[in-house]
């Protein structure tokens, strides 16, 4: 349900701003021709909407913005420099965004208009001042996460027991 209402939202927006390259993503484990049994719209998507069948960061490299649900490919986005978008239906009333605390740097948009809007602002900013205003978020994402110490890990595995 998740990918048809993001996918939904994207090839709306892809319609109002066909000079606007949009690449769809799918979960790792989503397999792709379930989800176009399910919507037909993604057999025969607008010329600037495209299936990606690359690596995430090679998908990020060649993009300046995501628009993103509960994903946790939001955190990684920023890391890479790219200006999240949550998209946030108006039937909506609890969110499931990850970035919520990004209150300065990521954008809640409910329509194609306000994508466009925010996409708009963007480019008419300073690049320097976009990387400034980056500086925080990117810091936060890359704490996002905590990488996994094997050998703690493996010691409480065996030893659950803390010393004091």
């Amino acid at each position: 349900e998740e990918c048809l209402t993001i996918f939904s939202f994207v090839l709306e927006a892809a319609v109002i701003a066909p000079k606007i390259n949009f690449i769809l993503r799918l979960h790792p484990v989503m397999p792709l021709a379930l989800v176009m049994e399910r919507y037909a719209r993604l057999r025969n998507p607008p010329s600037n909407v495209h299936i990606s069948d690359q690596s995430i960061d090679a998908d990020f490299k060649r993009s300046r913005w995501a628009i993103y649900r509960g994903s946790g490919a939001a955190i990684r986005a920023v890391v890479a420099g790219l200006r999240p978008f949550y998209f946030k239906p108006h039937w909506e009333r609890l969110g499931i965004d990850p970035l919520y605390e990004l209150d300065a740097w990521r954008r809640v948009i409910s329509s194609p208009e306000e994508l466009l809007a925010g996409i708009e602002l963007d480019l008419a900013s300073d690049v320097g001042i976009l990387i400034q205003e980056l500086a925080k978020p990117k810091e936060f994402c890359t704490e996002y996460f905590t990488p996994v110490d094997i050998n703690k890990f493996c010691q409480n595995i065996v030893s659950p027991e803390r010393e004091s």
